[in-house]
């Protein structure tokens, strides 16, 4: 039996100057193999698009710890024994059931060599 499977296509389109690179990688890390084609058009601010806002509500500290964890092929077992604590909370930590500590968010930045501001929002 022949299966075929096609995935929709997804494109976006970003117009202007001062496009974050953090945004433009989180694309690419989050849709796989993608295509960036930037264009010098100041006619669409991309924080006044609706699609934008959307996805910016939907980022959270623990959404981006589990994404860094996961990019690193770390279990949630190996991360809790790099920051000296137990799965359970970093199971927590990425539910957002609790805040990730300023300590803590230190930490995940240096291991994950990002910047702090992905781990407190």
């Amino acid at each position: 039996m022949l299966v075929a499977v096609k995935t929709p296509h997804t494109e976006f389109r970003l117009a202007g100057t001062g496009i974050p690179q953090d945004f433009i990688e989180t694309i690419k890390k989050t849709f796989g193999a993608v295509n960036v084609h930037l264009e010098n058009d100041d006619s669409l601010n991309v924080d006044d698009w609706d699609a934008f806002k959307e996805f910016k509500k939907g980022i959270t500290a623990g959404g981006n710890l589990r994404f860094y964890r996961k990019m690193n092929k770390m279990t949630q077992v190996q991360l809790a024994k790099r920051i000296g604590s137990d799965k359970m909370m970093v199971s927590k930590m990425e539910r957002n059931v609790i805040p990730i500590s300023r300590k803590n968010a230190l930490k995940f930045a240096s291991l994950f060599k990002a910047g702090v501001q992905n781990f407190i929002l």
